[in-house]
């Protein structure tokens, strides 16, 4: 019997490499799995064998088109799990261009083809961004409220940055198209997301850039006063909870929060890495980052009730492991881009001078 089809994107990241894994030990007999990546923003080394992969760059929409005619043209496709994106918020804006290229051109190519060959349900992975820094305004300014974190899924997105901007758009753009078009879909909002699996660039994933400096002997920054609050996520403790969702139809048409309960400041996050990698350099304080927000972390009740979901691993157990990880692989050297498509002084002086 031929099997039914699912379809990922971004397969190599990672956050989707684990989702593979796991559907490859608890799906591969009922489906075939397919995925495309273009390493972009991933490692080789995270493709799984026991798939079908495709090197891809999902922004080129004739080779999309071409790729599911392919693959999908006997209507096999019911599933795709959409998670390729370049999660660099501050850098979007002075890349704005090249940041929704990656993240509306890439979705929209695969939703629309999704849609040809008959997709039934579509999860796409959107982003804590959506909520910005919750402040809500009218058409002359004004605030109309301040939404308090953590941030609710009932809360009214508002995005602050070009980054977060893509991907509400995309959110969007998947509510309009099912008011004509038969598919469902689940929008995950997973949130400073880190595993082993970590891609290392000095544009995002601070605990990676931290870890990545300590094995080169290089002096770690924090930026500002450090006192910004992140809940950190740790990806194995809800990687089966978004795979089991696909065929989960409570989480149909719904938007969720999912990610770390507890919340530390980045000094004290700073502090955890130290303790963890034996680093004991004071961390160097540079100027906070333009645009970014303060208070980052969701509330995942509604995860917990529709799922079960729940955060499992310790801080300390999820940051060994990371780190034996880092080790092993030792230090990778940090990509720089050429050149910002809006050049500024309110770039990063870390990205401006290669300091990483």
């Amino acid at each position: 019997m031929t099997k039914r089809k699912i379809f990922f994107s971004g397969s190599a990241g990672m956050m989707c490499s684990h989702f593979i894994d796991y559907m490859i030990d608890n799906y591969s007999n009922e489906y075939e799995i397919l995925g495309i990546d273009d390493f972009s923003g991933s490692y080789r080394e995270n493709v799984n064998p026991n798939y079908k992969f495709t090197e891809l760059d999902l922004r080129d929409s004739e080779k999309v088109e071409k790729y599911f005619y392919e693959n999908f043209k006997d209507n096999d496709l019911d599933y795709m799990v959409l998670t390729s994106a370049a999660a660099q918020e501050i850098r979007s804006y002075f890349s704005p261009h090249a940041n929704a290229s990656i993240n509306d051109d890439s979705a929209k190519n695969c939703i629309f083809q999704g849609l040809k060959y008959g997709v039934k349900h579509i999860i796409y992975l959107s982003s804590m961004s959506r909520y910005g820094d919750g402040i809500i305004k009218d058409g002359d300014g004004n605030i109309i409220c301040r939404q308090q974190v953590p941030y609710k899924e009932s809360y009214i997105s508002s995005p602050q940055d070009p980054y977060a901007c893509s991907k509400v758009y995309i959110e969007n753009l998947l509510k309009a198209l099912q008011k004509v078009h038969d598919f469902t879909y689940t929008v995950w909002v997973p949130h400073n997301a880190y595993s082993p699996r970590q891609y290392v660039e000095p544009y995002r994933n601070f605990i990676a850039i931290w870890m990545n400096l300590i094995l080169m002997n290089k002096k770690c920054y924090v930026y500002g006063n450090g006192h910004q609050q992140r809940a950190i996520s740790w990806v194995s403790d809800y990687n089966p909870i978004i795979c089991n969702s696909i065929f989960n139809e409570i989480t149909y048409n719904q938007t969720i929060n999912i990610g770390g309960d507890i919340h530390y400041s980045l000094n004290q996050l700073y502090e955890k890495v130290c303790e963890i990698t034996g680093y004991n350099e004071q961390a160097i304080h540079t100027d906070p980052r333009p645009g970014e927000v303060f208070y980052a972390y969701t509330d995942h009740t509604k995860a917990k009730n529709l799922t079960g979901f729940e955060n499992k691993t310790t801080i300390e157990e999820a940051l060994e492991e990371m780190w034996e990880y880092f080790k092993f692989k030792g230090p990778r050297p940090f990509n720089y881009i050429n050149e910002f498509e809006i050049d500024s002084p309110k770039i990063p002086t870390t990205w401006k001078n290669h300091l990483f």
